[in-house]
């Protein structure tokens, strides 16, 4: 996802990984499988060949995970909104309202 985001295709390539693992029941940890996954969303072969079989984005990575402990963060999706909310999981659409509606106030 890291490079996906460099690159700017992170949703199309978030979109292709779902059909994989939950339409055609993929392992998506298969580097074969993430790699179909991430050029059908839009990245070139030779890069996703590149960024698997090197630490590219390790540190970036790493930071993100530890960014992420140090809030408390333990699931997905997890939601920040202007720096201050924070909804964690699923959540129902007026949970959104509500924050949103109070930046109007």
């Amino acid at each position: 996802m890291h490079l996906a985001r460099e690159k700017g295709v992170q949703n199309e390539v978030v979109e292709q990984l779902f059909i994989s693992y939950f339409e055609d029941e993929k392992d998506i940890t298969d580097d074969a499988v993430l790699k179909e996954a991430a050029v059908k969303g839009g990245l070139k072969p030779e890069d996703v060949d590149n960024y698997l079989t090197s630490d590219l984005g390790g540190p970036q990575v790493d930071k993100e995970v530890a960014d992420a402990q140090l809030r408390f963060i333990q699931g997905v999706p997890h939601f920040t909104i202007n720096g201050k909310h924070e909804l964690g999981g699923a959540q129902e659409p007026d949970s959104f309202v509500e924050i949103f509606e109070s930046y109007n106030k």
